[in-house]
């Protein structure tokens, strides 16, 4: 009888996928990276959130919509202080998962090391 050791590996990156855009300062397409930030507005009980990506070049801004109009009482506590502190690896976590680019309809940059 023979058993076979069985790596498993995941196809997720490890790093952030990169936005293809045109940049309003730059006058041109350019490659937003993740910022590892996160942006939280709230207005009455509803909730924004967004993760930051910058232009490559001059740093100017993209706001890629994670969570819009939701209720506030649908976070949890945990997971929305960890949108407020900035966390890095649930950045990572949202910069990787593709659903959240095809929604915003945002041109991942496939030529780049985390854009697979």
């Amino acid at each position: 009888m023979s058993y076979t050791n069985r790596d498993e590996n995941s196809n997720t990156p490890n790093e952030s996928f990169k936005v293809i855009r045109k940049c309003s300062v730059c006058g041109k397409k350019s490659i937003f990276v993740n910022s590892n930030k996160f942006r939280v507005n709230a207005n009455g009980n509803r909730i924004d959130i967004w993760l930051i990506y910058q232009c490559r070049k001059c740093k100017h801004t993209y706001n890629l919509t994670i969570y819009e109009r939701l209720k506030k009482d649908t976070l949890s506590l945990e997971l929305y202080t960890s949108f407020m502190e900035n966390d890095e690896t649930l950045a990572r976590e949202y910069g990787t998962d593709k659903s959240i680019f095809v929604k915003n309809k945002a041109v991942i940059d496939m030529s780049s090391k985390g854009g697979r």
